[in-house]
């Protein structure tokens, strides 16, 4: 009955408690193992969720509760049990007697590299910096690269920019590369600049990210080649540009995109230097900040760079302007920044 249902001065009303997360995980797996007893050999990683439904109606459970627990057999019936037991944990503990294992096993997912490089050396401590280093890129391979396996996992373009190189490097595979450029290409804002970081829920406008996006498409024609593949990423590019040059002030530099922090419309991240508020560079807080036109200077070489492949197709006028437009900047650059020494005199 609903509750518009129940007389409550003839009936009681029974409100179902919120289970905690470990409950609603050992009720997922008791209709997994329960499933795959009854059916045996015929059993199918749907079964769990339509035994759930065929009692759905008439379980007393909490309606979050309810909802959560049909969300992970929903999972488990479209992606199987590779994918959604990434989101369980199984805690075990003991009461009186002692508990018997009579097997434990697990099953290791994530994106299927092929490592092909070996790197010897006659320290032979380094050869554990390398063996972490293989299973770190491993473990941030998914249907996405991730910043992290465990906390974010989220596929931030500067992080990743490293991490495709690596699997470049390693294994010359580039179809997790090809993905993930494709997505931040469907990232793009009406401002001309990427996600810092996606797929994602909400939006993560980290300025500088952009940049390094730029670069991952020209890494990628470098290493591969492949013209048709590139082509089309190319108006993209060309967006992340117009933000940048729109921004130029009267000495020619980029004007700052925040006042630093993560409450602004941008986030001017850098890097995180325990100096910086939020991996922010602290001359942003009074002004420009040197290290944006840098980064800028570096995109726009690259983006010249690669245009200058595609002259046959209409590219080669651009890329002369953006050859011309680095060479102002960059004498900006110095003008602001070194004296007639070439010491380094703002920042």
């Amino acid at each position: 009955n609903s509750v518009a249902d129940i007389d409550p001065l003839t009936q009681d009303l029974t409100v179902p408690v919120k289970m905690p997360l470990k409950y609603v995980i050992e009720m997922l797996m008791d209709r997994v193992a329960a499933s795959k007893v009854y059916n045996r050999g015929h059993y199918s990683d749907d079964l769990p969720l339509k035994y759930f439904l065929r009692s759905y109606p008439y379980i007393p459970m909490n309606k979050e509760t309810k909802r959560f627990l049909y969300a992970l057999l929903r999972m488990l019936a479209v992606y199987g049990e590779e994918r959604t037991f990434r989101f369980v944990k199984l805690e075990i503990e003991t009461g009186e007697e002692p508990l018997r294992l009579q097997k434990f096993a697990y099953r290791e997912t994530g994106y299927p590299i092929e490592v092909q490089t070996k790197v010897h050396t006659s320290d032979e401590s380094l050869s554990s910096i390398w063996d972490i280093s293989e299973r770190t890129l491993r473990r941030c391979m998914h249907e996405t690269y991730e910043d992290c396996p465990y906390y974010e996992q989220l596929q931030y373009v500067m992080d990743t920019r490293f991490q495709i190189l690596a699997t470049y490097m390693t294994s010359a595979d580039d179809r997790l590369a090809r993905k993930c450029i494709e997505d931040f290409a469907r990232s793009q804002r009406s401002d001309g600049l990427v996600e810092g970081a996606y797929p994602s829920f909400g939006s993560n406008a980290i300025v500088n990210f952009s940049i390094f996006y730029i670069l991952m498409v020209w890494d990628h024609y470098r290493f591969f080649g492949d013209k048709a593949f590139t082509k089309k990423f190319l108006p993209n590019l060309e967006k992340i540009v117009a933000f940048y040059q729109n921004r130029l002030t009267d000495a020619g530099l980029v004007r700052r995109t925040s006042e630093g922090g993560q409450d602004g419309y941008y986030w001017s991240f850098v890097d995180w230097v325990s100096a910086w508020e939020r991996g922010v560079p602290s001359a942003i807080l009074h002004g420009d900040a040197t290290i944006e036109s840098l980064l800028y200077l570096l995109g726009l070489e690259k983006q010249a760079d690669l245009e200058s492949y595609f002259a046959e197709d209409g590219y080669g006028a651009l890329a002369e302007v953006h050859q011309r437009e680095s060479a102002l900047l960059k004498e900006a650059i110095r003008e602001a920044c070194l004296d007639a020494l070439g010491r380094c005199v703002h920042a």
